[in-house]
């Protein structure tokens, strides 16, 4: 994962995590792995060439993926309601309903986290919130299940910052000590 590249701002409080289970365990969730029709040997052949070859499983498939983040994002308004802008990057496009928490107006999906961060700082919108994954969806793509968070401001207290470090356990990730 690419860390943010921001000389003149540095972060009031950090978080970086790692997905070490489903977030969704337990629950029945329906099936939504598609799969493009292969019909020859050719086919196989041909689609066993975009897999990437690595020991991180696949815990998330993209639905779950998007539901992850909703629940992420959601935290971390809960964490601090007054936030102004929350930065994610923007994933590959999938066919997915997007969660509630997403589509607030104050959630941004950008391809460069780093560059929209220094612009947001810059026009004097922190409190801010910058989240970067990494979350391996299928096996075509590459990925270490980790997830880094960045607060900027200055009101962002202690306790609140440990609630939210709670919150994200919960949901399946654990804290990689630096």
């Amino acid at each position: 994962m690419n860390s943010l590249l921001i000389p003149s701002a540095v972060p009031k409080r950090e978080y970086a995590g790692a997905l070490v289970a489903s977030p969704f365990d337990g629950q029945l969730q329906p099936a939504v792995a598609r799969s493009i029709p292969l019909h020859t040997e050719s086919d196989y052949r041909r689609m066993a060439t975009y897999e990437q070859h690595m020991d991180m499983p696949v815990l998330l498939d993209y639905s779950h993926y998007y539901a992850l983040l909703g629940r992420v994002v959601e935290s971390v308004f809960e964490f601090h309601p007054e936030l102004k802008v929350v930065l994610l990057r923007f994933p590959s496009a999938y066919v997915v309903r997007i969660p509630k928490p997403l589509l607030d107006e104050r959630v941004f999906f950008v391809s460069d986290v780093g560059a929209q961060l220094t612009r947001e700082l810059a026009r004097g919108m922190a409190p801010c919130v910058a989240v970067e994954d990494d979350f391996r969806r299928d096996l075509s793509e590459p990925g270490m299940n980790r997830l880094r968070l960045r607060a900027y401001g200055d009101d962002f207290s202690p306790s609140a910052w440990s609630t939210l470090i709670a919150r994200l356990e919960h949901l399946g990730l654990t804290q990689e000590q630096s």
